[in-house]
């Protein structure tokens, strides 16, 4: 069974659609094609890690269960690990803060700035792996906290859907960038979109997408790499003590990251004649798994 990862209203050969490996699904007996049918479940953490499940449909039967550790050939292609190295570079050290994704004048730094406490607690010793960052809430409640943009959901804000042709508006996002910008003068803010939004617009807005990615003030999953945008956004959410921006529920990592539904994590987009609103939000809960 092959594995791909890519955009599923384009041809497998798509170039923008990549491999990610092969799976092997081996059945206890031999049996017709009717009794062998099953279902796929797949699920990735927000680290990008994934996990395939394969189930008899007649018996139940677990087929196959486990994490895909090994993608493709191993070879990186060299701008996909030049894109990797700048997301990596988004970290924060115990030296210097993150540079904005989308860069603006900051004014004069103040006392009590948001950029003492964030140092402070990453120097503080952490009792658990990523304790620190799921932990920081009532930092992220402040008035200085990064936003972290989830920017193909404010695209696609008020837009058809795409069965019916509709397609994200980029122009729109940088409208919700401005407005955020002029509320919130004194916040980094950090966007990201995912690897396919520069497809996914129409031609005339094509280039000013590129150019935004090219000049940094967005940032994108690496193209053929797992994972997609929603686990880049709360990524980096989580390493610079952001507040989310976005509509989505984030359901797929609302178990690993149970911060998401916390007050003060994220907040809503409403677009109304041409005003963006932003307000507090808590996603509504994952509901139950369904297989596919």
């Amino acid at each position: 069974m092959e594995v791909w990862e890519g955009v599923p209203d384009r041809p497998v050969d798509h170039l923008d659609n990549v491999k990610l490996t092969d799976l092997v699904l081996t059945y206890p007996q031999r049996c017709s094609a009717e009794d062998g049918v099953f279902d796929l479940e797949y699920t990735y953490s927000k680290e990008g890690l994934l996990t395939v499940k394969a189930t008899l449909q007649k018996t139940g039967q677990v087929l196959l269960d486990g994490e895909v550790k090994v993608f493709g050939d191993g070879n990186v292609l060299p701008e996909v690990k030049q894109e990797l190295d700048r997301l990596l570079a988004l970290r924060p050290t115990g030296r210097t803060a993150p540079r904005p994704t989308h860069p603006h004048q900051d004014p004069a730094p103040a006392a009590g700035s948001a950029s003492r406490p964030r140092a402070a607690a990453r120097q503080a010793p952490a009792p658990a792996p990523a304790a620190p960052t799921k932990t920081a809430a009532p930092a992220l409640r402040g008035q200085t906290a990064p936003l972290v943009v989830d920017g193909s959901n404010l695209a696609w804000n008020g837009r058809p859907p795409r069965a019916a042709g509709g397609k994200p508006s980029f122009t729109a996002l940088e409208a919700a960038i401005r407005s955020l910008r002029f509320k919130h003068p004194d916040r980094d803010i950090h966007v990201v979109v995912d690897a396919t939004l520069r497809h996914d617009v129409s031609e005339d807005e094509k280039p000013q997408v590129e150019a935004a990615i090219a000049a940094g003030k967005v940032v994108q999953p690496p193209a053929g790499t797992e994972g997609v945008g929603d686990a880049l956004v709360i990524s980096i959410a989580e390493e610079v003590g952001g507040v989310i921006v976005s509509n989505d529920n984030f359901a797929p990592f609302q178990r690993a990251n149970p911060w998401l539904r916390e007050s003060g994590r994220v907040m809503g987009a409403t677009h109304s004649q041409g005003v963006w609103v932003f307000n507090p939000r808590i996603p509504n809960p994952a509901a139950l798994t369904h297989r596919r």
